[in-house]
């Protein structure tokens, strides 16, 4: 698996910490830079590893995941601009629930 990931100038610390963590997981860090680009300003790091295995990250992501597995049941045909808005309104009080359920809330 290889993570990389790019930060603003102001989030370096937090690039860091996040560096700091992956490796405590068993990842490499293979790449770290940064300065300024012709469009973004900021720093970047490539790792590399196994697995998330048991980290809090890893738990996050899959939560995320089932969740957004459950918002596209109610898309089934998909939804684009030319969707008329009150096609999928009852199923913004599903998208609701299914959230607050995800997150602990119900």
């Amino acid at each position: 698996m290889e993570i990389k990931i790019l930060v603003p100038e102001n989030r370096q610390e937090d690039l860091e910490r996040f560096i700091n963590v992956c490796k405590e997981y068993g990842f490499e860090l293979v790449n770290q830079g940064g300065g300024r680009m012709p469009s973004f300003s900021g720093y970047y790091a490539t790792l590399k590893g196994d697995s998330w295995g048991n980290s809090p990250y890893k738990a996050k992501a899959d939560k995320w995941d089932k969740l957004d597995e459950k918002i596209a049941t109610f898309y089934p045909d998909g939804y684009t601009d030319d969707t008329e808005d009150n096609e999928y309104d009852d199923g913004l009080i599903g998208i609701g629930e299914a959230a607050a359920s995800a997150f602990g809330y119900l």
